[in-house]
């Protein structure tokens, strides 16, 4: 009873320890998308440090088509990560993403989008 009572505890209370979480991402996750604007952001709850944040946008072929420009934007309840890429042709593209907690963990995945 003890450890289903700690496990609800834990549900209750998302972001406790200050961890960082991704909540957005702009295109969204597998996403197929008529047009690209150029602009990759992605949104996280809670505090990420500055310090070297990765955010890498591939083409299906493994190129780096980003122009290697990370931005951190603090906004209410987190903060924004975003890189720029030039015009891109229909394909299927990967973001990676890396950024640390300010206690020190490590978020990190890749998302999908495909441009038609």
């Amino acid at each position: 009873m003890r450890l289903l009572l700690s496990w609800f505890l834990l549900l209750l209370a998302p972001n406790a320890f200050g961890d960082a979480l991704l909540v957005d991402s702009v295109p969204a996750a597998d996403a197929e998308i008529p047009h690209f604007e150029g602009k990759v952001v992605f949104r996280f709850r809670g505090n990420i440090s500055e310090r070297w944040p990765s955010l890498v946008v591939v083409d299906e072929f493994g190129n780096r088509v980003d122009r290697g420009e990370v931005q951190i934007h603090i906004v209410k309840d987190g903060a924004e990560l975003s890189t720029v890429t030039p015009p891109l042709a229909p394909g299927r593209y990967a973001v990676r993403y890396r950024v640390l907690s300010e206690d020190g963990l490590v978020l990190s995945g890749i998302q999908y989008f495909k441009i038609r």
